[in-house]
């Protein structure tokens, strides 16, 4: 029933049909994220070869997500108060000098402590949440605003269909740059965050909101924390649904971080690294699929499909010891992310009150960042004491978790759709 639901619909239409500033946002995030997708394969790398253990590669990728735990609520409110497209532009600044600061600390790893240099190294990642974290939260923020009414998976999708096809193109290259330049790779984030920087003119004017200066002020005014909380708070179906993403982010992050390091110790080189990175964000082109499946047949249970079948993907690569198959896994992995993905954030979506939405949202990604940050520095303790090929069990089970939890919550709030698994749960 559903592949008939899927030869009368017009996907690729219905996705492009969409407002002129979902897709710029989308142009936006593609350029960046194209300087970032070319150098993210290789950061694990580089961590590993500085720091020496796992666990303080997991810490310093993980920090990253803790730190956007606490921006992430204050954020969000200051994000109602000043025109997104102002925020961006501060953000692409701020990301100017990056490359230049990571391949610093590089340097000085030569002439100081290895716990100075950890340290250094959870600085460095501090002001990377920072800037990460107003720039991904400006631009959900921005996406869900401008979502028309019933269209809110597809916008995601659209959104994230055109920023991601950077992670299948950028990888490749940043193979090519390794081979020849080694971690000079990472001049890659620099230069196309200046790039990003110059897009931004381009993205539609918002209703007329205060300067930079004003917001500030009234940030401080209604307070940094305890409005937002209060307010997400109020919803309750929207805090038991975000342990689901929470779960999600955790081994998904967890995932990313090991894939680089795993391939390494199957004896890949930096172009097989790339191309396992390239392969595996290959059927994020499927989202826009998967989203207007889960908006015909329901978010759940698309949502229920995807972990199920990604948690018999996670157990099987446990047992690779040949990197031809972690290629093969790793692509049907993605797919299982794909089909997740598109669904927990359009459910959220609709679960998202219109008023306070970038407060809102804030306190919800921040809730994500838990998950995210959980992962990989439980995922690298793990790593040390037991082999990376054991996270990928310690995935599987979060993933059945998960699975056992969207049931109960089905059970809770959508009873009927248990009778019979087509009927749509919204």
């Amino acid at each position: 029933m559903m592949w008939q639901h899927l030869r009368h619909m017009h996907i690729n239409k219905e996705l492009w049909s969409l407002p002129k500033g979902i897709k710029i946002a989308g142009l936006i995030a593609l350029i960046y994220s194209l300087g970032w997708g070319i150098a993210d394969p290789f950061f694990n790398l580089y961590l590993k070869d500085i720091l020496g253990s796992y666990s303080s590669v997991g810490l310093v990728i993980g920090i990253l997500s803790f730190v956007a735990i606490i921006l992430h609520i204050p954020l969000g409110n200051f994000m109602d108060k000043i025109s997104t497209r102002k925020i961006l532009k501060i953000i692409f600044i701020l990301y100017l000098p990056f490359s230049f600061l990571l391949l610093f600390l590089g340097e000085l790893s030569f002439v100081l402590p290895s716990f100075t240099i950890l340290l250094l190294f959870i600085a460095f990642r501090s002001y990377h949440a920072f800037i990460s974290s107003s720039l991904w939260l400006s631009l959900s923020v921005y996406v869900r605003s401008h979502s028309p009414k019933g269209k809110t998976s597809e916008s995601i999708a659209l959104y994230n269909l055109i920023h991601s096809s950077a992670y299948m193109i950028g990888p490749l290259i940043g193979g090519l740059i390794m081979v020849k330049y080694g971690y000079s790779v990472f001049y890659t984030v620099s230069v196309f965050a200046f790039l990003a920087l110059l897009s931004c003119f381009l993205l539609p004017n918002q209703i007329k909101r205060k300067n930079l200066k004003e917001g500030v002020k009234e940030l401080a005014k209604d307070g940094f924390f305890l409005p937002e909380i209060k307010e997400y708070f109020k919803h309750k179906k929207l805090i038991r649904f975000s342990l689901i993403p929470m779960g999600f982010y955790f081994v998904s992050t967890s995932i990313g971080m090991l894939l680089a390091l795993f391939a390494k110790t199957l004896g890949a080189n930096f172009l097989q690294i790339g191309l396992i990175y390239a392969l595996f964000h290959i059927p994020i082109l499927f989202q826009g699929i998967f989203s207007v499946v889960g908006d015909k047949q329901g978010k759940l249970n698309t949502l229920s499909t995807g972990v199920f079948i990604g948690l018999i993907v996670l157990v099987t690569m446990f047992f690779i010891k040949d990197i031809t198959y972690l290629f093969i896994t790793s692509i049907f992995l993605s797919i299982t992310f794909a089909s997740i993905i598109p669904n927990i954030e359009g459910k959220v979506t609709q679960l998202l009150p219109k008023m306070h939405l970038g407060e809102n949202t804030g306190v919800y990604v921040a809730s994500n960042h838990f998950g995210a940050a959980l992962g990989p520095i439980l995922s690298g303790v793990l790593a040390d004491y037991l082999g990376l090929n054991y996270v990928f069990l310690l995935c599987a089970f979060i993933f059945l978790l998960i699975l056992i939890y969207i049931k109960n919550f089905k059970s809770r709030y959508y009873p009927k759709s248990n009778v019979v698994t087509l009927v749509t749960t919204p």
